[in-house]
């Protein structure tokens, strides 16, 4: 991340992996009674960001903006999921390859959007309760879909080995806080 003194600046790269790489954090700060929350929003922004990343590699923004009567936006988190699939899309260079989700995949990655995503940020007056074993079994099938976007599907250009690498450390956090969760290594309850 670049930045001076009083301003941030992102590349959506960045963007994508500071996402991951908070998914870690929280998955690891087990004492916190909200990270399945914060694990759930943050890797749906980290996956939205590397398909972006994904789409966006040869630079044509087509790819990954939509145009209307009001202007131009960023594609849905679902066009963007869609347009990874396809190669009309995907296949922007020699080795590009399109993504490619099996069932249960699609499944998880349907409930970390509308399930998990979207409740938590349009939260509408109610009393909801998650189990965490309902974030922690979709984790692994999105970071496989992340694993592929950084480092298969041959459109990330533009990562940098430090990013890729910070990818690849942000992952194993949260592989390795899941795991503790599994294991129900820390005591989570409210206690009262």
């Amino acid at each position: 991340m670049a930045g001076c003194q009083g301003l941030l600046a992102l590349t959506t790269e960045e963007n994508a992996l500071d996402f991951l790489e908070r998914a870690a954090e929280f998955a690891q700060r087990q004492d916190l009674p909200t990270w399945p929350k914060w694990v759930a929003i943050c890797l749906h922004h980290a996956l939205y960001g590397f398909l972006i990343c994904a789409l966006h590699a040869g630079g044509d923004e087509r790819r990954f903006m939509a145009q209307g009567k009001k202007g131009k936006w960023l594609i849905s988190f679902g066009e963007a999921l869609g347009r990874a699939q396809d190669d009309s899309w995907m296949m922007q260079y020699a080795m590009s390859k399109p993504l490619v989700l099996s069932p249960s995949e699609a499944k998880a990655i349907r409930f970390l959007q509308g399930g998990l995503r979207n409740g938590f940020m349009h939260f509408a007056p109610h009393i909801w309760g998650i189990e965490h074993g309902d974030v922690t079994e979709v984790i692994p099938h999105v970071l496989r879909v992340v694993t592929f976007l950084v480092f298969e599907s041959g459109n990330l250009v533009l990562l940098s080995d430090q990013q890729r690498s910070g990818v690849r450390l942000a992952i194993e956090g949260i592989r390795a806080g899941i795991e503790q969760a599994r294991r129900g290594a820390i005591d989570t309850s409210p206690g009262f």
